[in-house]
């Protein structure tokens, strides 16, 4: 069972997306209304029309990724509505992000997930068409979006490097360095921790003037020095599944382990 936690103004308070079974072949999700404490009605079953790796919410959108194709929806009153639906290739993580982003002074949905092309990431931004990333040259492990959606980050199979690329034009900033195991990317403004399952997290800096999105000057130096070394780094129980958070205070993370602590 897999379950991602929803918050909604209107009937639902909060809720959660749950997807299942043992066989690991359902192709719907199913909503639990915490307000109402009760299953939500049939007709609000996003599906990707094969076997659901993975669900993101924000707001109203909800993505949803299978084994070779996400599908964005539309939520409302009424239900699901599918409004978009991508190639992605073979996706057997489910490997996928959406954010909101402020252009023109509306919000408008940022979404990333592979190409069928082995190391390419595409960038859906509402109306504004896909932007094609060359990330790496190994599948595609892990895509994230700074909250904001001005700031992609990646990580490939071989998982030695984090790439961070601009969401307006897919021209990369910034390189990060880590070890060789699997990575969980969890980018900020300012921040981005990196999390395995080797039980370490570790937090870079990230060298970008977000202003106006270019390169701060510490960033114009050859492409070694581009590979930063994390800042900081917590070691925590291996084996365990870690999430990470940017906290609002400053200079804070906030780490979330399946073994609840």
């Amino acid at each position: 069972l897999l379950a991602a936690v929803v918050f909604r103004e209107s009937s639902v308070a909060a809720g959660a997306a749950l997807y299942d079974d043992s066989s690991g072949q359902s192709d719907k999700i199913r909503y639990w209304s915490e307000l109402r404490q009760e299953m939500m009605r049939k007709g609000m079953n996003p599906s990707c029309g094969r076997v659901v790796r993975a669900v993101r919410h924000v707001g109203t959108q909800v993505l949803v990724a299978g084994e070779d194709k996400v599908a964005l929806h539309e939520m409302s009153r009424r239900g699901m509505k599918r409004t978009m639906e991508v190639d992605t290739g073979p996706n057997p993580l489910g490997v996928c992000v959406l954010a909101l982003a402020q252009a023109h002074g509306r919000e408008a949905f940022v979404l990333a997930c592979p190409r069928p092309a082995k190391g390419e990431v595409q960038l859906l931004q509402g109306s504004a068409g896909r932007i094609d990333v060359t990330a790496h040259s190994s599948s595609i492990v892990c895509v994230a979006l700074s909250r904001d959606g001005r700031l992609l980050a990646t990580a490939g199979s071989k998982g030695t490097i984090v790439r961070i690329f601009s969401t307006s034009d897919g021209r990369k900033i910034q390189e990060l360095r880590r070890g060789a195991d699997r990575a969980d990317i969890y980018p900020d403004s300012k921040w981005l921790a990196v999390s395995s399952n080797k039980g370490t997290i570790h937090v870079f800096s990230v060298n970008v003037d977000l202003s106006s999105l270019v390169l701060t000057d510490s960033s114009f130096v050859p492409e070694y020095f581009k590979q930063d070394c994390s800042l900081a780094k917590f070691r925590l129980r291996e084996g365990e599944k870690y999430w990470v958070a940017f906290s609002h205070e400053p200079n804070t993370i906030l780490i979330i382990g399946m073994d609840g602590r």
